[in-house]
């Protein structure tokens, strides 16, 4: 039983693109999904920003008082 669950399947590769059309695409790729990336996680980074500083910003004054949630944002 256990022989068929791991019978290894010859895999089929892709035929490999060549050529500026073929970096273009994976470029404008990678360039697409950071984007994404960076956009889903800026608030995430902000709030780790403003909790990592509070301290410090409120020694110095530049900060009123500590920072209480999402929707506490100047």
């Amino acid at each position: 039983m256990l022989r068929k669950l791991y019978q290894l399947v010859p895999v089929q590769e892709a035929p490999a693109e060549k050529g500026v059309a073929a970096f273009a695409t994976d470029f404008l790729m990678g360039g697409v999904s950071a984007g994404f990336s960076k956009t889903a996680s800026a608030p995430i980074e902000r709030v780790k920003l403003l909790i990592q500083n509070q301290d410090e910003m409120i020694k110095t004054g530049s900060l009123s008082e500590p920072y209480k949630g999402t929707l506490n944002s100047p």
